[in-house]
C-alpha cells in the first residue's frame, strides 16, 4: 500500500522502514515516537491520520503497534 501524500509506501518491508518524507516512519521497538503508529491513533502533530481510506478496527490497530513495539521484524 503506497500514499502518495508524505511519500510512504508499506508495500515491502524495506519501504515501510525507509520511505517518507518523515522516515523513518516506523522505529522499531518504540510505539509511541513511530510515526506511523501515531498516525494510525490520530495523535500525529501534522499531516492527516492513516489510512486515508478509513479508519483500521481497533484489532487491526492493535496489531500494527505490538508488532511495532516487538521490533517490527520481517
Amino acid at each position: 500500500m503506497q500514499w502518495a501524500l508524505g511519500g510512504w509506501d508499506g508495500t515491502t518491508y524495506d519501504t515501510a522502514m525507509s520511505s517518507g518524507e518523515h522516515a523513518p516512519v516506523i522505529i522499531p521497538g518504540d510505539d509511541v515516537n513511530s510515526l506511523l503508529a501515531q498516525k494510525l491513533l490520530g495523535t500525529q502533530q501534522f499531516g492527516d491520520i492513516m489510512p486515508p481510506f478509513g479508519a483500521l478496527s481497533d484489532a487491526e490497530i492493535q496489531l500494527i503497534l505490538a508488532w511495532i513495539k516487538a521490533g517490527a521484524g520481517k
